[in-house]
């Protein structure tokens, strides 16, 4: 694939052949999301005289390659395998010319066979074992969870997310959740949101509306010509949801004397952060949501398993809220899964460059895609980011009827 802009290239082969004009051929999209284990490549193509949907190019089995390159060095390198493909409109019956999509999926995915075996190891140590049988490099957060693992004729990614995620536990991880997920350079992660939070912004984005300034942790400022920030939306959580993930109520049995033992689980304010507050969410704090965890353990390692399996109920809402950003991709502002990035907005008050203090903070990424436009001739990043808490002004925590119901001597509605 020739060069698309003067910052990268991107190269596409198609069993081992290169894609014919894929500049003005293909967009395609690149996703990743820490709540999947796999990347995965959605390919659209027109076929102007139907060679390609003639011929064996795109059915299920292919092998398509891409490989992003800045000069001689690359960023990343893929490869997938087409496991689904679907007309879209054929131009021309006879030639069988018109637009199509294509479905991919990563190679580990599309090597695994159903198998059953056993492992004696913590949750983090087999992982690694895992990954290291496809020949993929692991980073990793330890986990505790020291057990004996049964793979009962499941496939090694059913076992990795069905079986081992969801009893992950580290008491480094501060009562966050476990995400287990590859990139596009062949990395498995398995690492707790802690670990995520922990690391400082790569940059930060100044929102403006004509255009975006960039700086960079050592001062460096770019501000491009045209905005590298297209467009975003904000999205609250689901508060009955998050509530329900988030404070728990679980059992469980004494083996010793039979007593049904019950305790509300509050991930609340996990992992511990001192960045701002949750806004108001069931501030009784009673708990909507029933687990039952079984039988007391004294063993250690499955005692662990008991509270992996409590913290990685939060797993799929780690925040509060879901920004959705597109943004024009560059090398140099290249966003991955689990990377932070600061966005300043500002006041209402438009002239006046007072920062917003509610939505001017550091940003999780939890997904992201990249997505070539065939049609524009540019690339697009989509990410999707969030944050497990908020800046809330010290007058408004001090005041104690802050977002409180008063009874009305003139209205049915009481309460606190």
């Amino acid at each position: 694939m020739a060069g698309i802009s003067g910052f990268y290239t991107i190269e596409m082969k198609v069993n081992g052949v290169d894609f014919l004009d894929p500049i003005h051929a293909c967009s395609f999209a690149l996703k990743q999301s820490l709540f999947d284990l796999y990347p995965i490549l959605v390919l659209n193509f027109y076929d102007p005289s139907g060679i390609m949907n003639s011929t064996y190019m795109f059915e299920n089995g292919s092998k398509i390659e891409i490989r992003l390159m800045t000069g001689d060095t690359p960023i990343f390198r893929s490869l997938f395998y087409v496991y689904k493909s679907e007309t879209d409109e054929i131009k021309d019956i006879k030639t069988g010319s018109g637009l199509f999509t294509v479905k991919a999926i990563h190679v580990m995915a599309w090597k695994q066979y159903k198998r059953s075996r056993a492992f004696r190891d913590r949750i983090s140590n087999i992982v690694e074992t895992i990954g290291n049988e496809y020949g993929f490099q692991v980073d990793k957060n330890d986990t505790g969870n020291a057990d004996v693992w049964y793979q009962c004729n499941i496939s090694d990614g059913q076992f990795l997310m069905e079986q081992l995620l969801p009893n992950a536990w580290s008491k480094n991880a501060e009562g966050s959740p476990f995400f287990l997920y590859m990139d596009l350079q062949n990395k498995i992660h398995l690492r707790h949101l802690k670990s995520f939070l922990r690391k400082k912004s790569k940059y930060k984005i100044i929102v403006e509306q004509n255009t975006n300034t960039i700086i960079f942790p050592d001062g460096t400022a770019i501000q491009k010509g045209a905005p590298i920030l297209f467009s975003y939306k904000r999205d609250l959580v689901d508060i009955f949801e998050f509530a329900k993930k988030h404070l728990i109520d679980t059992w469980k049995i004494n083996r010793d004397n039979g007593n049904v033992n019950r305790k509300i689980v509050d991930c609340f304010n996990q992992p511990k952060t001192s960045t701002g507050n949750l806004l108001y969410m069931n501030a009784n704090k009673k708990s909507n949501n029933l687990t039952g965890t079984g039988f007391t353990n004294t063993e250690v390692g499955k005692e662990e398993n008991t509270k992996g399996q409590i913290y990685q109920q939060s797993r799929i809402l780690p925040g509060i809220e879901k920004i959705t950003m597109l943004m024009v991709f560059h090398t140099d502002t290249w966003l991955d899964l689990g990377d932070k990035i600061e966005l300043q907005f500002f006041q209402m008050d438009f002239g006046t460059g007072i920062k917003s203090k509610k939505m001017t903070d550091d940003y999780l990424v939890v997904e992201s895609d990249l997505m070539w436009d065939r049609d524009k001739l540019i690339m697009y990043q989509r990410l999707v980011l969030t944050r497990v808490a908020v800046n809330i002004p010290r007058e408004l925590k001090t005041k104690s009827k802050f977002l409180k119901l008063e009874q009305k001597v003139d209205s049915t509605i009481q309460g606190d």
